[in-house]
């Protein structure tokens, strides 16, 4: 797991608590929708980009992102 330092104030997308300034914290990419790359297509003469998802990054503290490594790695040893 990398740690980032946060180089201005944000949200915890998982507990709502602050993390400040300097803090470290886990960046995260979540993609909603279909995985499918965007693709272009000619609409009544007009080129048009279609999207099919969309990326959300989402940002973890410290705390949380050290507990979900733990889960992570409970749940690699039980399978």
């Amino acid at each position: 797991m990398k740690m980032t330092k946060c180089n201005k104030p944000a949200i915890c997308d998982q507990c709502q608590k602050d993390i400040n300034k300097g803090d470290l914290y886990r960046k995260k990419s979540k993609r909603i929708g279909s995985s499918k790359v965007d693709t272009m297509e000619m609409r009544g003469g007009i080129p048009t980009i279609i999207c099919h998802g969309i990326t959300i990054n989402i940002k973890i503290c410290q705390p949380c992102a050290e507990i979900n490594e733990l889960q992570e790695v409970a749940n690699h040893e039980n399978r």
